[in-house]
């Protein structure tokens, strides 16, 4: 939920940018940054889920302050609104 860059884990792990990729790669199956952006949107979701906090609060909880690119972000990867995705419209998420 604070920021996370690739620099700072691979300073974290004391291995290289490129080598914290690929190991990251191979084993969990996509990069670091996209895992990252996976988990903020799952927080969101459980968040939109279990509280009346709004929205643009949430996405600045996760991880994501900017509001307009949290909304984009949701709909782009989740296949459905904020909105709706509060308001129970989809049921499989």
């Amino acid at each position: 939920m604070q920021p996370l860059t690739l620099d700072f884990m691979a300073e974290f792990s004391n291995i290289s940018k490129y080598h914290l990729c690929r190991l990251f790669q191979k084993y969990v199956g996509f990069s670091p940054n996209e895992y990252i952006i996976q988990l903020r949107l799952t927080n969101a979701k459980m968040l939109l889920r279990e509280t009346d906090l709004p929205a643009n609060k949430i996405g600045a909880i996760v991880g994501i302050p900017d509001e307009n690119y949290f909304y984009r972000l949701f709909k782009k990867r989740e296949g459905i609104s904020v909105r709706d995705f509060r308001s129970g419209i989809c049921t499989r998420l």
